[in-house]
């Protein structure tokens, strides 16, 4: 069997997915730095966290591997790219906004 992410960790996974589209019309990729990067996820871990890799693409249509991503069962982002951290603060602020809003 397998394991299920944490709320707060999906919450803050949506969020970021919600950021690369708002940049790049893809959930899953986004440029930093001048480079296009996109995510793969992972498996989800016992703990609740969800843990993924970053791939950089190359003009030519290929990738590689540049590093990984975790976001802990609290949400917090533990390892990512900087401007996955601020999708996730100005996601997760609206997103809040409207739950205050009802």
């Amino acid at each position: 069997m397998g394991y299920s992410c944490a709320s707060a960790a999906g919450d803050v996974y949506d969020a970021i997915g919600r950021g690369c589209a708002e940049q790049t019309r893809s959930g899953n990729s986004y440029e930093f730095r001048g480079n296009r990067y996109f995510l793969e996820r992972g498996r989800e871990q016992r703990d609740g966290s969800i843990t993924g890799t970053v791939y950089k693409c190359l003009p030519n249509d290929m990738a590689i591997k540049a590093g990984t991503f975790k976001i802990g069962a609290d949400g917090t982002i533990l390892r990512a790219h900087s401007i996955l951290k601020e999708f996730a603060r100005k996601h997760m602020r609206k997103l809040q906004a409207r739950v205050y809003l009802y």
